[in-house]
């Protein structure tokens, strides 16, 4: 799980650098050559998907946010992005 704790550790160093506060910074990992069952499967708040459906996720990602501006299936309550 060192991975999934490297990715959200980046997202929220972006976050914490990024000008606009209102923008929220989601970690996602996208995996090449392996199964990922059911094509996305969430693990301690960290989206994996399969990478060819990566774009397809981000095309549609703000179709499914929620009014707090974060997706809803994605809840990192300690992330910087959640204290902006």
């Amino acid at each position: 799980m060192a991975c999934l704790g490297a990715v959200s550790f980046q997202a929220d160093q972006a976050a914490q650098v990024l000008p606009d506060p209102g923008v929220v910074v989601l970690p996602v990992v996208a995996v090449h050559g392996a199964q990922v069952p059911w094509d996305k499967v969430v693990i301690h708040g960290v989206p994996v998907v399969a990478a060819r459906r990566l774009l397809s996720m981000l095309r549609t990602s703000r179709r499914c946010w929620s009014p707090s501006g974060s997706p809803p299936w994605l809840v990192r309550p300690e992330s910087a992005s959640a204290a902006a």
